[in-house]
């Protein structure tokens, strides 16, 4: 019954994620341009932007599941934390490979990788949460502060630079 309901938290957090980060994309636009919205959503087509649009929608999916799930898998929270580290690792990386190669970019592909990004985040968490069911004792509050300071530091990260882009990003 457990296995049911972190299968059925992976599939709701990927049709969240990608649902938020397409229509994401343009309530920049639709609030006439709002500091507020921009602050959660994209700006623009940069890959920065990209990445911001996976991680507020995953950051709320990572709240649900920690509510949710939290008494029947105890590493939920910290494995999201750490899923979601490498799923934003991975954009910049596949976006700047193919581009690299193809030199130019193709928007088939930026969705691709996106959705890839947000299944590395969903079912990494899932895959994290499921291997340490049963080390209930080796999951502790440092692991959730630990995964709290990831959070929280990504969050003002974005939030900070939702200007435009920090870099090479």
């Amino acid at each position: 019954m457990k296995q049911k309901w972190l299968l059925g938290f992976t599939i709701f957090g990927i049709i969240w994620c990608i649902v938020l980060g397409v229509f994401g994309q343009y309530f920049y636009e639709w609030s006439g341009r709002n500091t507020l919205v921009g602050w959660f959503f994209a700006k623009d087509e940069s890959v920065w932007q990209h990445m911001k649009l996976l991680f507020f929608p995953f950051l709320v999916y990572s709240i649900l599941t920690l509510l949710f799930l939290k008494d029947k898998f105890h590493a939920v929270y910290l494995g999201s934390a750490l899923s979601m580290v490498i799923a934003l690792f991975f954009i910049p990386v596949a976006y700047r490979s193919y581009v690299w190669m193809a030199g130019r970019s193709i928007m088939w592909l930026d969705v691709t990788i996106f959705i890839i990004s947000t299944v590395i985040a969903c079912g990494g968490t899932a895959l994290y949460a499921h291997r340490h069911d049963e080390e209930e004792n080796g999951i502790s509050m440092v692991d959730d502060v630990f995964a709290a300071v990831i959070y929280i530091l990504l969050a003002l990260t974005f939030i900070m630079t939702s200007g435009g882009n920090p870099g090479m990003l």
